[in-house]
C-alpha cells in the first residue's frame, strides 16, 4: 500500500513513465494506493488483461451520493460508471484498454469534392484527455456540492431568497468541508484541528498570508473598476 498523490499516480508528469504507456501490451495488474486525504484506490486487471478496474473509496461518500456525486460521475465516465462497484469501496471504473485513444500519429489529410482539405484532430489530445480524466476521479466526486452550491446560488440569486442548505464532507479525521450557496456568493468552510503547536503556527501564518492576498487583490480591483468583483474572499 503506498500513501501518494492520486492525480499524480493516474497522470504522471513524466511520460516515459506514464502507467497507461501500456495499453499496446496490457499485462497483468494489481496495485493499492493511498492518497494524503485517505482516499483508498485499486488499480487492477481482476477479468482480463485487456479489462482495467479502477475502485475508489472515500470517506465522505455517502454525503457526496446525497448531493449528487454519481449523478456527476455517471455524466464524466458514462459507460465507464460501474453501477456496482468493486468490493469495500465505493466507486469503480472499468476501462477497456482496447478502446482507449491511440498514441499520437501524423494528421490524416481528405480532399474533399469541392477541393477543401480536412485534417483529423491530433489523436494524443484524445489519449490525454481520457488520461486525465480518469485521474481526476476524486476531483470530479467531491465536485458534486459545489455544482449544486452554484445551482443553487443563481436559484436564490433570482427568487430573492437567503441561504441554501448546508452541504458537509468529513472528508478526514477532524476536518471537513461545508459549502453553502447565499443570494449573492456561495460560501466553503474548511473546518480542521491542529493538535501539534507546529501546525497551529502554521494554520495561523498560512490565513494570515490568505486575508492580506485577499485584501490587496481587492483593493486593486476596487482601484481598476470602481466596484469590488466576484473573486473568492478567505475570512
Amino acid at each position: 500500500m503506498h500513501q501518494v498523490s492520486s492525480y499524480r499516480f493516474l497522470q504522471p508528469t513524466d511520460r516515459g513513465s506514464d502507467r497507461f504507456d501500456t495499453f499496446p501490451r496490457p499485462s497483468s495488474l494489481d496495485v493499492q494506493f493511498v492518497d494524503f486525504d485517505n482516499v483508498r484506490f485499486h488499480l487492477s486487471t481482476p477479468d482480463r488483461k485487456t479489462q482495467l478496474l479502477l475502485s475508489m473509496n472515500i470517506r465522505c461518500w455517502d454525503e457526496l451520493a446525497q448531493y449528487g456525486a454519481v449523478d456527476v460521475l455517471r455524466r464524466e465516465y458514462g459507460s465507464l460508471y460501474l453501477a456496482t462497484p468493486e468490493p469495500d469501496y465505493h466507486v469503480s471504473l472499468a476501462i477497456d484498454l482496447e478502446q482507449v485513444p491511440p498514441e499520437a500519429g501524423a494528421y490524416s489529410v481528405t480532399i474533399t469534392s469541392v477541393g477543401g482539405i480536412l485534417t483529423s484532430p491530433n489523436r494524443s489530445e484524445a489519449r490525454d484527455a481520457f488520461i486525465n480524466s480518469v485521474a481526476l476521479l476524486k476531483r470530479n466526486a467531491l465536485a458534486a456540492p459545489f455544482e449544486q452550491a452554484f445551482k443553487e446560488q443563481k436559484q436564490l440569486e433570482s427568487s430573492g431568497s437567503n441561504q441554501g442548505q448546508l452541504m458537509q464532507m468529513h472528508y478526514r479525521d477532524e476536518e471537513a468541508m461545508y459549502v453553502r450557496a447565499s443570494a449573492d456568493r456561495v460560501t466553503v468552510i474548511f473546518s480542521t484541528v491542529f493538535r501539534e503547536e507546529t501546525d497551529r503556527i502554521f494554520g495561523k501564518v498560512f490565513l494570515q498570508v490568505c486575508a492580506r492576498f485577499t485584501y490587496v487583490y481587492s483593493s486593486r480591483r476596487r482601484s481598476m473598476h470602481g466596484k469590488l468583483t466576484q473573486e473568492p474572499l478567505c475570512f
